[in-house]
């Protein structure tokens, strides 16, 4: 979808003929200019918008508008709008922002704000950016955006809020540093002057001065309600009167006001404004639907110039919106003298529907109950609206209709049970059996109770739902239905359908993966995201493209996966602001490949930019993995209490699915009890589990059966029973296995572990030889974080034992192993540092070390140590 700037939010409101000039408040206004930030805080009707509107334009700076509105909580979006608005000052405010909000590539937000904000400095002239309706913003990384903005602004720069609510940025900060002016109800209600000013100048009345004191004191000095008041008391003759019976609460106020202002109007006025109520903008066009009329345009120009709480939305004066407050009350008296609604959205649901805009028909069907509308809307619209919308959408919708008008129609029941299998399996599975009995009945001949609006969308369903079937097997782990099913949608789907038939390929591609057969599944699903890449499901090609990254991963070709991932992400940044549903969770996986390659603060940035994009951009049965990925990072960082958290979460969250869960959360949170020293709970994880070291070891379990290993090997206790030769014969076992698929990921580990377990059972020779193939195959692919994490493991471990047949240089660690043998080798220093990967500064910290364990002060002297106590060969 192209990046749109709605450049009706950008605009600012026309000053109104007639207004009162606030002078005090101005002034005040003016004066906090020498601040950071002006709070405008009170509730609706307090004239905050109009008031900034009229400052902005008598002030001598430069003035930038932005209308908030809720889609903006998000804080990508929200960062967007706040350049594009400082843009229309000059576009050198903005100009390596806008550069960076181009790239394929995002940066995180916080780069993106210093690089306005290094904007801001250099364009040096003053300015104000004004942030109007800032109360419909309820996210915190909107707010926390917004006060890394506030806190680092250059001394050019004003940033004014108007607001309902206080907003959550650090307003004590700043008002304790005397940085804030804050504007509040108290200051912005009318006083008797300004009521005056307001009420005989502009609404053009005539009251005694008495009239106007006692519609002050009623109103509080409310603007809203004295405009109301204004409104009602036009061409009455018992003015007096109904000043005197006007009281109440601003709500009451406002209900009581409207039938007023209402009632002053022609017949035909009152039934536009009641009928229109309902919509939630107005263009000419729109407003002749709902009404039958045909005058809307020049009604909506009327109502503008009668001040009658319309606003627009754009300088063409197309579309408008009600005062949020007249729309309620004027909805309220809808109910009254229609009694019903329904037709009015009806017909708005027609007119959206006519503009191919669905998602508004639908919302006014809703409206008017009219469910079989809906249905059929939904049905019509859905097959293509969900290249662009997220599952939730239709959910939602499915959730408003009856069940039966679901489960009559075949489009809509398999469907719903296809969108369901990620968060209800059981439900899913009901949906899917429905939409198989609806097409068996229609094979029979049997329509009476079946509803079709979609005969393309029909003539999928069949293969849909084998589809669905195939996922369905996968999740409840029967692997062989996955082939079975899937390979039924092959039969059904025609070779055209290229998303569909590339998903049922995908999913064959989960079934050999799920039995170990890593390199089968990659091409598999290699050549499922090929097929798709056709179409313009953007959606499909993203979620297709993750697995394709993870088996890859799990191949251990971190460099493969990392440029898959980033071929990802470029094809969603290039959607403009819909994010594809999938992209969130491939900035989780690139997170953990990052992790894996030592970068833990650039690990950290993914993790933030996947929780900015927000839950719609993930799919339901990744959700755990944020967790996970963020619970390795806190447990890097020592932070075990948080980690902990993170993993609970997790365990919460994880929902079955068809792709293999090769590293569970069980395990994870078993690793982190091992770091801790916690070996009893880890003990009752292994009796859960029912692992054992003898055991025939399934792919799936590998990462379980590694963890296992790490357990054995921090007891020394367990050494001496037995187990060591069984740990030994289990990682052989499972060496065999691994080296034939060339997992290299999982060999890595398994090969320090089998060093480990050399080195315990006196094999120094050999465990130096298998921990320098190691190192070596984590430095060809990328694998840094895990030499660090075996050379810590392995200092713990040789320190509680004393391997056989070593009498003395038993504090060497395995990277001074590594570096004594090569020493005793040809090269030079820095071809050793190149072969280890490491600088020749790390080496020569190495070889300093290895010189003082062995008491020796060169490297001859070193190497014929060695050999004599058998450290090297």
């Amino acid at each position: 979808m192209p990046d749109t700037i709605l450049a009706s939010k950008l605009y600012q409101p026309p000053l109104r003929q007639g207004r009162v000039f606030r002078r005090d408040l101005i002034a005040r206004l003016n004066a906090g200019l020498r601040g950071r930030v002006t709070l405008v805080s009170a509730p609706a009707g307090f004239g905050k918008s109009t008031l900034i509107n009229e400052w902005i334009g008598q002030c001598e700076c430069a003035g930038a508008w932005l209308s908030l509105e809720a889609a903006d909580a998000e804080a990508l979006r929200f960062v967007r709008y706040l350049a594009a608005a400082l843009t229309t000052i000059d576009k050198r405010c903005t100009a390596r922002t806008m550069a960076l909000l181009q790239l394929s590539q995002l940066p995180a937000i916080k780069t993106i704000l210093t690089a306005l904000l290094n904007d801001l400095t250099a364009f040096g002239t003053e300015f104000v950016l004004v942030l109007d309706d800032y109360h419909v913003i309820d996210q915190e990384e909107v707010d926390a955006a917004l006060g890394f903005l506030i806190e680092r602004l250059p001394p050019n720069a004003h940033v004014v809020i108007c607001t309902r609510e206080d907003p959550g940025i650090p307003l004590a900060r700043w008002r304790v540093r005397g940085e804030m002016t804050e504007l509040r109800a108290a200051d912005l209600r009318f006083s008797t002057a300004e009521a005056a000013e307001f009420l005989g100048h502009t609404m053009q009345l005539k009251l005694r001065e008495a009239d106007i004191q006692a519609l002050e004191v009623r109103t509080e000095g409310w603007i809203a309600g004295l405009q109301m008041a204004a409104l009602s008391l036009q061409g009455r003759n018992d003015g007096e009167a109904f000043i005197q019976a006007f009281t109440g609460s601003h709500r009451f106020v406002i209900d009581y006001l409207v039938e007023e202002v209402l009632q002053q109007q022609s017949a035909s006025l009152r039934s536009f404004l009641l009928q229109t109520s309902i919509l939630e903008r107005l263009s000419g066009d729109l407003c002749d639907a709902v009404t039958g009329q045909s005058n809307g345009r020049s009604v909506l120009r009327s109502l503008e110039q009668l001040n009658l709480f319309v606003i627009p939305l754009d300088d063409e004066r197309h579309w408008y919106r009600y005062h949020h407050l007249f729309a309620e009350a004027l909805q309220a008296r809808l109910q009254v003298e229609y009694e019903s609604s329904a037709s009015q959205h009806l017909r708005a649901s027609v007119w959206f529907e006519q503009q191919g805009d669905f998602e508004d028909a639908i919302y006014h069907a809703l409206k008017a109950l009219d469910y079989e509308r809906v249905a059929s809307l939904v049905e019509c619209c859905w097959p293509t609206l969900r290249l662009t919308a997220s599952e939730h959408v239709f959910s939602c919708w499915m959730q408003q209709l009856p069940d039966a008008v679901i489960r009559s129609r075949p489009v809509l029941s398999g469907y719903f049970g296809l969108i369901l299998l990620s968060a209800d399996l059981d439900r899913a599975d009901s949906y899917l059996s429905t939409a198989e009995t609806l097409i068996a009945s229609m094979d029979a001949g049997q329509t009476d109770v079946i509803s079709v609006s979609n005969q393309a969308a029909l003539a999928q369903i069949p293969g849909i739902v084998a589809i669905g079937r195939a996922y369905y097997a996968g999740a409840t782990g029967d692997f062989a239905g996955i082939i079975e099913h899937a390979h039924q949608a092959l039969e059904c789907l025609p070779e055209q359908d290229f998303v569909w038939r590339s998903s049922a390929g995908v999913l064959l591609g989960l079934a050999q993966w799920n039995m170990g057969n890593v390199r089968a599944a990659r091409q598999a699903i290699s050549d499922g995201v090929a097929s798709m890449k056709v179409s313009s499901d953007i959606s499909a090609i993203i979620s297709a493209s993750y697995l394709l990254a993870e088996t890859e991963m799990a191949l251990g070709r971190l460099q493969q996966a990392y440029e898959t991932c980033q071929s990802v992400l470029q094809l969603a940044s290039g959607q403009g602001e819909w994010v594809p549903q999938g992209t969130a969770d491939v900035h989780v996986l690139v997170s953990e490949i990052l992790l894996e390659r030592g970068e833990l603060e650039a690990a950290i940035e993914q993790l933030n930019r996947s929780r900015e994009l927000g839950e719609s951009a993930g799919l339901l049965e990744s959700r755990h993995r944020w967790y996970i990925a963020m619970a390795r990072i806190r447990q890097v960082q020592g932070q075990f209490a948080e980690a902990a958290y993170l993993l609970a979460q997790a365990a919460q969250l994880q929902l079955a699915g068809p792709a293999p869960d090769v590293r569970p959360v069980s395990a994870w949170q078993a690793r982190l009890w091992l770091a801790q020293g916690m070996f009893n709970r880890v003990a009752d994880w292994a009796d859960s589990t029912g692992l054992h070291l003898t055991d025939d070891i399934p792919y799936p379990r590998e990462f379980e059966y590694l963890t296992l290993a790490r357990w054995y090997l921090l007891q020394p206790d367990r050494w001496q029973q037995g187990t060591l030769a069984d740990l030994q014969a289990m990682l052989g076992r499972m060496r065999q296995t691994v080296e034939a698929d060339e997992r290299d990921g999982s060999l890595i580990e398994l090969l320090w572990l089998q060093s480990l377990t050399q080195r315990l059972a006196g094999q120094t020779q050999l465990a130096v030889q298998t921990s320098i193939r190691a190192a070596t195959l984590a430095g060809q692919a990328g694998y840094v974080a895990i030499n660090a994490e075996f050379e810590s493991l392995a200092v713990v471990i040789m320190t509680t034992a004393v391997p056989a047949g070593q009498s003395s240089g038993e504090s060497l660690s395995e990277r001074e192993l590594e570096v004594l043998t090569l020493l005793a080798g040809d090269l030079s220093g820095p071809q050793i540092a190149d072969r280890l990967f490491v600088s020749l500064n790390t080496l020569r910290t190495h070889t300093k070390n290895i010189y003082q364990k062995l008491d020796v002060n060169n490297r001859r002297a070193a190497v014929t140590l060695a050999r004599q106590l058998g450290l090297i060969p």
